[in-house]
């Protein structure tokens, strides 16, 4: 779609689709390879988390104030 003049939104959704879905594979050839793993990179992490699973009741009050 070169220079033409897209005036439905269906039209200037598919250019934007086409674009953005074609892109990636247009940069994949510009990026050179590498011999390096990609596990040289990941540095490891000096501090955990963790999540407590809420109870029952925790849920049931917070989906009630969505009504």
């Amino acid at each position: 779609m070169g220079e033409e003049t897209l005036s439905t939104s269906k039209d200037i959704a598919e250019t934007f689709n086409h674009h953005f879905a074609s892109v990636g594979k247009k940069l994949a050839f510009d990026i050179p390879l590498s011999v390096v793993e990609p596990d040289v990179y990941l540095v490891p992490a000096e501090t955990t988390f963790s999540i407590k699973s809420p109870n029952i009741n925790a849920v049931s009050r917070k989906l009630k104030t969505l009504i």
